[in-house]
């Protein structure tokens, strides 16, 4: 498990899961959830009542930026004429040290995440009669691929998903009280924060040539300031002796602790999305991101994302790599420092899907 952080942390590389948000937060804050949108396949579920069913899929997602792993399986599941039932589920792991401390001291300060992930989708045909005549005309006669490819032409698509993403997270670290006696300095915190992800997405393969993807959501959730502790190294020493005194031998530990005031915060983020692929250029992707957290006694925080993606020609809404620029706080309602004003990220996707029927 550290070599991998290790190694994941060294190159940089972030792979991207499915219904991770486009601009890889990990607040359980997206609108939009990545996945292959076919237009073919949409169409012809059209024609079938129940039993068909998109691939299902498993996704590895690993997360530089939060030092995290996470394994996610989804699957849609045919409940009505153009109609599917969505279900995922995830569990994830990470380091939440700094990688500077876990070279300094060789230890872990981990944490883990489940979620689920259950919603509805639904698709909307404006010419349905000619893609029932188309398809009883050439069921016989075309290759599935090619059937697949002319009905999506036809069918003039859109569709809409709703869904609800609950998260429950995990946090296990070592907080160092200065002010206090010796036995009583450092203690160890266990803490659970959730979220409760509540979103809708709009697509449509055809506004004005682009294949669209709108996104928003609304997420209450209860975070803490961890990431506003310091971080420093306690190294413990002892010495030993042997019997008549004359060989002294020290012995020393070090463990990371965090030195801050540690607390809850309730927020309620309000998340705004756009992802954009030319259907002449389907394999170049644009995402735009708006996410506001608002919270009590507070002013709000507003963070905007701006980003390309490349997918396969095949998979517009499926992207495989991309580069995504942050700025937080833009309107400079928070004290933040410079490092967390803006950030970079680097995203690749591994995605292995399964075809059930």
């Amino acid at each position: 498990m550290k070599t991998i952080i290790l190694i994941i942390s060294f190159f940089g590389v972030h792979t991207l899961c499915q219904s991770q948000t486009l601009s890889q937060t990990t607040n359980r804050s997206s609108s939009i959830l990545f996945g292959n949108l076919d237009k073919g396949d949409a169409v012809l579920s059209s024609q079938k009542k129940t039993g068909h069913s998109f691939p299902s899929q498993l996704s590895i997602d690993v997360a530089t930026k939060d030092k995290k792993i996470e394994v996610e399986n989804q699957y849609n599941f045919q409940i009505g004429k153009s109609k599917f039932f969505h279900f995922g589920m995830s569990a994830s792991a990470k380091m939440n040290n700094s990688v500077a401390s876990f070279f300094n001291n060789t230890n872990i300060v981990g944490g883990g995440e489940g979620s689920l992930m259950i919603g509805i989708k639904f698709f909307k045909i404006r010419n349905e009669k000619k893609v029932a005549d188309f398809f009883v005309e050439n069921i016989d006669k075309l290759e599935k691929n090619e059937l697949k490819e002319r009905i999506g032409n036809i069918g003039k698509i859109h569709g809409h998903w709703f869904y609800l993403n609950p998260s429950v997270e995990g946090r296990k670290f070592k907080s160092y009280i200065p002010d206090t006696t010796f036995n009583e300095q450092i203690n160890k915190v266990n803490n659970t924060l959730w979220g409760i992800n509540i979103g809708y997405n709009y697509w449509n393969p055809n506004i004005i040539g682009f294949n669209t993807i709108l996104g928003i959501s609304f997420t209450p959730k209860v975070t803490d300031n961890f990431s506003d502790l310091t971080e420093f190294s306690i190294i413990e020493q002892q010495t030993s002796t042997n019997t008549n005194n004359t060989i002294q031998r020290a012995s020393s530990s070090k463990t990371t602790a965090y030195k801050g005031t540690y607390k809850d915060l309730r927020k309620n983020n309000l998340n705004f999305e756009a992802f954009f692929t030319h259907n002449k250029f389907p394999s170049l992707g644009f995402y735009f991101g708006h996410l506001t957290a608002y919270e009590k006694n507070e002013d709000a925080q507003t963070n905007f994302s701006a980003g390309l993606y490349f997918s396969k020609p095949k998979q517009p809404t499926n992207p495989s790599i991309g580069v995504i620029f942050t700025f937080n706080d833009i309107y400079g309602n928070k004290d933040l420092d410079d490092d967390k004003k803006f950030a970079i990220n680097l995203v690749t996707r591994l995605n292995i899907s399964r075809p059930f029927r």
